[in-house]
């Protein structure tokens, strides 16, 4: 007689899934779980099985679907996009390098089961499932974030999400392995263009405070720079002199991408921790808080990273920084021989700050929705196309300062000029592509966006004396690179001697604030500018960076630790800001 105490009555998948889960032919996950499964493996119930001899079969694993495979462009780095269900029915996702499934099976596959996988055979085996599991396409696996390629098509947002236009819904072959810069709320297309909406109205209204506009503006405008990527460069903006527009700046910018305590650093941090997020921000923002003179040394090296970020390609980061104190000047002193053409100081002192828990409540809401939803918008008018129209805000804001007569700019006034046009084409964006959630109509914001980046440009200005003429900006500059290569080149002797003693030079010494050059030394200089000494003096005075000490012909009386007191020319090290751009 058969065996009845081994009967099953109705379907498998009865007796092992709980009554108010959904049956398995009712999840199409797990019907294509079932048809893509290698050969000797067989989906039972809830469970993966792997096929023995005489029929026997041995449980493996819950559910696991290797959805598409993706490889670096070199051809390297190849992984798994992983989608698997979790002992309550949900389903996760993963991204597995290849070379971890061999290299180390149970680290993978116990990152797996902390996350819900029901392991039930070895980690090894699972591994060598999913190596197993074929799949119809293999995609373009990249480990950072911003725009993917030339065609301006694909973004991989912050969290790791591979954003496209509308009529993408399959992220275009594009597969993100690398650490996400911020964490993600999973929300529907509809519920995020909804949202995006009330973070616009609430947080930008019809009349924003310039604390938020420039928040809103830093945050967009690294996503745009590379479109037009031959002119615009990387650059730090620090927001100094009023705790309450820092504050507020910050959470406007982090709220674009994420919730506003994200994207945050604080200057008493290790300078590798901050290099390396400036490094790993590509087309993104970097937020940097609490910056006090004593951290003055970090400021070269954040230089340098931004320098060396243009270099390396399109990519393009903005650092939007937050202090009391300027970075450049006061008591702060940047090292010898650096380039620190790329910081900007904005002095918000004067700056009202009205109702901000107001609008940081919203931001928080509603963080992480705007600056995705007018991407995907942008995304499909075409952005990457529309250089020009990028270019011509941009220009509007050099009209500002160059006039009708369009005065020449020198090159380190070009310079901010593409750092605020980049702002303001990022803010007219927003009045642009999103113009259907504004509360009102579009051109005034256009137009207090304009003035606020034009103030920008104009105070900047002013802060410099003035719009030098060409001819004297490169004359300045050939000074400086001048003194930055005797630096670097140890051509000048210290004055901050260990023994008190300071050797004779005849070239000139140096100590943290200024370098003091003989007078064979400052011919030179102008001699390879061809130019009068006279002249070199003039302008470096018109700029307060010569600084006599009451001797004759510009001079100044070297201390008495110098043997016999020579005179030389005492100019201030903020001359450095005006060298050729090169290696440090």
């Amino acid at each position: 007689m058969p065996d009845n105490t081994t009967k099953h009555e109705g379907p498998a998948a009865d007796q092992i899934t709980p009554e108010d889960a959904p049956q398995p032919q009712a999840d199409p996950l797990l019907e294509q779980v079932r048809t893509r499964l290698p050969e000797d493996y067989e989906l039972i119930g809830p469970m993966i099985h792997q096929i023995r001899s005489a029929g026997r079969t041995k449980p493996v694993c819950g559910p696991v679907l290797v959805r598409s495979q993706a490889r670096g462009a070199d051809g390297t780095g190849w992984s798994l996009d992983v989608a698997f269900r979790t002992f309550d029915g949900d389903w996760q996702r993963a991204v597995l390098p290849m070379r971890d499934l061999l290299k180390a099976p149970a680290r993978v596959v116990a990152g797996l089961v902390d996350r819900g996988l029901d392991l039930r055979g070895k980690p090894g085996e699972v591994c060598d499932l999913l190596r197993a599991m074929e799949v119809d396409r293999v995609g373009l696996a990249v480990g950072v974030t911003g725009w993917v390629g030339t065609d301006f098509q694909r973004f991989i947002l912050p969290s790791g999400e591979v954003l496209t236009g509308s009529g993408n819904s399959d992220a275009a072959g594009v597969l993100f392995t690398g650490e996400p810069r911020v964490s993600a709320r999973p929300m529907a297309e509809a519920d995020r263009a909804a949202s995006a909406a009330k973070w616009l109205e609430g947080v930008i209204g019809r009349k924003p405070d310039n604390a938020v506009m420039l928040g809103l503006c830093a945050a967009i405008a690294p996503a745009l720079m590379p479109i037009t990527a031959e002119q615009s460069w990387s650059f730090l903006l620090h927001l100094h002199g009023s705790d309450g527009a820092g504050r507020l700046s910050r959470a406007v910018a982090a709220s674009v991408w994420a919730q506003p305590t994200e994207l945050h650093l604080t200057w008493s941090e290790p300078q590798s921790r901050l290099l390396a997020a400036i490094r790993e921000a590509r087309d993104g923002l970097v937020l940097i808080s609490g910056y006090e003179p004593r951290h003055h040394r970090k400021i070269p090296a954040i230089a340098e990273a931004l320098t060396g970020i243009d270099a390396a390609g399109r990519g393009r980061v903005v650092v939007l920084s937050t202090g009391m104190v300027p970075l450049l000047g006061g008591d702060g002193k940047a090292l010898p021989g650096q380039d620190l053409r790329n910081i900007i100081d904005i002095d918000s002192r004067s700056w009202e700050v009205e109702d901000p828990e107001l609008v940081l409540a919203v931001a928080a809401q509603h963080a992480g929705s705007f600056g995705p939803e007018l991407l995907r918008a942008s995304i499909d008018w075409g952005v990457g196309s529309r250089g020009q129209y990028l270019g011509i805000r941009t220009d509007d804001i050099r009209d500002s300062v160059a006039g009708p007569d369009d005065l020449p700019l020198d090159a380190e006034t070009e310079r901010v000029v593409l750092a605020c046009g980049a702002m303001f084409a990022a803010g007219h964006l927003v009045t642009l592509r999103m113009k259907s959630f504004l509360a009102g109509p579009q051109a005034p914001l256009q137009t207090r966006l304009e003035a606020f980046c034009a103030h920008l440009l104009e105070s900047w200005i002013a802060r410099h004396r003035g719009v030098l003429s060409a001819q004297d900006r490169a004359l300045l500059s050939r000074a400086a690179t001048s003194v930055r290569d005797l630096l670097r080149d140890e051509a000048l002797v210290s004055l901050e001697a260990p023994d008190g003693t300071v050797l004779i030079s005849e070239t000139g010494w140096f100590d943290d604030s200024f370098v003091y050059l003989t007078a064979p030394t400052v011919a030179d200089i102008a001699q390879a500018a061809e130019v009068d000494p006279g002249r070199l003096f003039d302008l470096l005075q018109l700029q307060d960076l010569l600084k006599p000490g009451g001797e004759r012909g510009f001079q100044y009386k070297l201390p008495s630790r110098v043997p016999g007191r020579p005179r030389a020319y005492r100019i201030s090290r903020d001359v450095l800001r005006f060298a050729a751009a090169g290696q440090s």
